[in-house]
């Protein structure tokens, strides 16, 4: 299995490598820059993802409308493409005005509660509609939502986007390869038996040292940030990191699932590969921004 998975890793790896350099390609040679590759990876992540988060919550006993949720989660990744391309549309409702996410996610529980009220009213069972209203609206927040902020990532102005995406995607994936070898080979104390059986003290502890490393070795030369920057950015998203892996493995577990899906041989489905970036994604963008105001205020 420890072979198969590095195998797996290095060929994630080198895809990602392949499709940053694609489009940056396109972009230099071709004047092509809302990155399409890039784009199109992310849309199938976002479908994968939601449709094992709706495949998770339905083995619950919860049938929350993927129909409704998939679409809503593709419409607002497109809104922030458009957004952060430099491609901002005014979306305004009378006197109130609402960004993207407002309108979609007003449109998507408005959409669950009609659908859920004509199921039930049809005869359907009324044990668990807060539920089923409740699973839908998470499984968009929970891909499409936090998944924005991944697009975010790589279009930041102030500092290059495609080497902040490679920092904080390196920092997220090598902080869980860390903790999984230092685990492996050196745990000992149970982290949280509960969600992760196989989690320890020790690899949490080899988790902030691979990411920190990460942040450093990547950082410096790649986005010239400070050292003391590149070790917070590097604390903050190795322990959101691992809390976004435990927080996928409480849904695994609520729903008795191992993994999310088989898609990717000795990793899971779709989740479990993402599962990092969820959660440390918002907090990246939120970091990068701010060193980035700090570096252009040092430099005027």
């Amino acid at each position: 299995m420890l072979k198969t998975r590095i195998i797996i890793g290095i060929i994630l790896i080198l895809a990602v490598v392949g499709i940053l350099w694609f489009d940056t390609w396109l972009a230099t040679a071709k004047g092509i820059a809302w990155a399409p590759a890039f784009f199109a990876i992310v849309a199938l992540l976002v479908i994968g993802g939601v449709h094992e988060f709706c495949c998770l919550m339905r083995r619950h006993g919860w049938q929350v409308y993927e129909s409704l949720a998939l679409p809503a989660a593709l419409l607002l990744l497109a809104a922030a493409w458009f957004h952060v391309s430099g491609r901002a549309l005014d979306w305004h409702v009378r006197l109130l005005e609402l960004g993207p996410l407002g309108i979609i996610l007003t449109a998507l529980l408005v959409l669950t509660l009609v659908a859920e009220t004509v199921r039930v009213g049809s005869g359907g069972p009324l044990a668990k509609s807060v539920e089923n209203i409740a699973g839908t609206l998470l499984a968009f927040l929970y891909v499409g939502l936090l998944m924005s902020f991944f697009v975010a990532i790589r279009f930041i102005h102030e500092l290059p986007g495609v080497w902040c995406l490679a920092v904080f995607l390196a920092v997220a994936k090598l902080s869980d390869m860390g903790a999984y070898f230092t685990g492996s080979l050196l745990g000992r104390h149970k982290l949280c038996p509960t969600l992760s059986p196989n989690k320890t003290v020790e690899g949490l502890i080899g988790a902030f040292v691979f990411g920190i490393a990460a942040a450093l070795g990547l950082g410096l030369p790649l986005l010239g940030l400070a050292w003391w920057q590149l070790v917070v950015f590097g604390v903050v998203v190795t322990a959101l990191a691992v809390l976004g892996d435990l927080a996928e493995s409480l849904l695994k577990r609520a729903a008795q699932a191992k993994d999310s899906s088989t898609t990717f041989p000795a990793f899971g489905g779709v989740l479990d590969i993402i599962d990092s970036i969820l959660l440390s994604a918002p907090a990246a963008y939120c970091l990068f921004t701010v060193f980035a105001n700090a570096k252009t205020v040092a430099h005027t």
